[in-house]
């Protein structure tokens, strides 16, 4: 009900009121004294009448809403061809997932003392102005793999995972044009642990796939937040094998952003060769269907070029990442302009990564790449430090 409408029903039940008030003695031979208890009575029996009906609805809506609800649990995220995506759906869908993500947690094997060997871990320590620590590199001390875990764990379970950014610009203008998304994790003294440290230990246990879901998650709100600006803007996503080939995951992701195009049309999934390599037919197929609804695939961690280009255009791959110091070794930087025209006719682009340095900078762009990525063209930071302008 409006407000409009609530204004006028109470300004009825005035009139009514005034009405019994004013007619009662002459009509019914009321004293004044009672005429005014009548309308009064009258006023508020209105009143509570109607807050009754309101509330009895809003009840009734809210008991068909959940009926909705309810139906669009099994859907897993499948849309009505009839017509948009319900939205109250997409939540439960994307809550669906989530619930997943923390599910897997129960899954993590039980560790024994022979895995609590010290690892060397690097702490990179979040800057005062942003998180209000004040732990600095020196205080980093080396971490067992089960504290890793347990950091790694809790964090989860704490909202304690975090979303970071890195720009891919345009050469030369060095303009933003996509994103490469991370997920970090803090310790509850606030520490973010360098990924390099413990991404192999929490395969090892069957966290990674949760990591990499979770990033999807978070990335959604942001795709949600951006809405239709910056159209040809991309965000990568680091996918390892794992989550590709979790088969109770991957297809029930693979579904919801078949059918919610603006999602599709956004992400790009980031293999490494070595883990595209090994892929089996299946995890393929389910990654054909997501290209056909605009999900591409861009290659990172790449050693050579030595490639079926034309496959690799079949399989929906449009971008290729390379280390500048490892495509130098391979290429003189001559030749270098030749593999780049070769890839953009198969609708591939080469992304130089690592730009650490104007010089990096200066033969990326006598290579005539077009994209390129590195410290030197922005840091990799929390994501809200790149998104609050969107």
């Amino acid at each position: 009900m409006s407000v409009v409408t609530h204004a006028l029903l109470v300004f009825s039940y005035l009139i009514l009121a005034a009405g019994v008030f004013v007619l009662g003695p002459s009509w019914f031979g009321l004293s004044d004294q009672t005429a005014s208890m009548l309308a009064l009575f009258v006023f508020f029996a209105a009143w509570h009448i109607q807050f009754a009906l309101k509330s009895h609805y809003d009840q009734k809506k809210i008991q068909e809403e959940l009926k909705v609800l309810k139906r669009a649990l099994p859907l897993s995220g499948r849309q009505d061809t009839a017509g948009d995506t319900d939205e109250a759906s997409d939540v439960v869908v994307e809550l669906r997932i989530l619930q997943g993500l923390l599910g897997q947690l129960e899954k993590r094997p039980a560790m024994g003392d022979g895995e609590r060997a010290i690892i060397d871990v690097e702490a990179e320590p979040l800057s005062a102005e942003k998180e209000g620590a004040t732990i600095s590199a020196e205080n980093a001390h080396p971490l067992s793999t089960i504290e890793i875990m347990d950091i790694t764990q809790s964090a989860l379970i704490e909202n304690r995972v975090d979303l970071y950014m890195q720009p891919i610009v345009y050469l030369p203008s060095r303009n933003v044009v996509h994103y490469e998304c991370f997920t970090r994790v803090r310790s509850k003294d606030g520490v973010v642990i360098d990924a390099g440290r413990y991404i192999s230990i929490v395969k090892d246990k069957g966290l990674a796939g949760t990591l990499d879901n979770l990033l999807f998650f978070r990335l959604i709100q942001i795709i949600r937040k951006l809405g239709p600006r910056h159209p040809a803007m991309k965000f990568f996503c680091n996918m390892s094998k794992e989550s590709l080939c979790d088969q109770d995951f991957f297809p029930q992701f693979a579904d919801y952003i078949s059918n919610n195009r603006e999602f599709a049309e956004r992400i790009v999934l980031e293999i490494t060769r070595k883990d595209y390599d090994q892929l089996s037919a299946i995890v393929l197929d389910q990654l054909l269907s997501l290209g056909r609804h605009g999900c591409v695939i861009s290659l990172d961690r790449m050693t050579d070029m030595d490639m079926d280009f034309n496959g690799l255009e079949k399989n929906y791959v449009r971008f290729v990442k390379i280390d500048i110091e490892i495509l130098l070794k391979t290429y003189d930087i001559g030749d270098i302009p030749e593999l780049v025209s070769r890839l953009r006719s198969r609708q591939i682009y080469l992304i130089l990564s690592k730009i650490e340095s104007e010089y990096d900078s200066l033969q990326a762009m006598d290579s005539q790449v077009e994209l390129a990525q590195g410290y030197l063209y922005g840091e990799l930071n929390p994501a809200q430090d790149y998104t609050e302008n969107f």
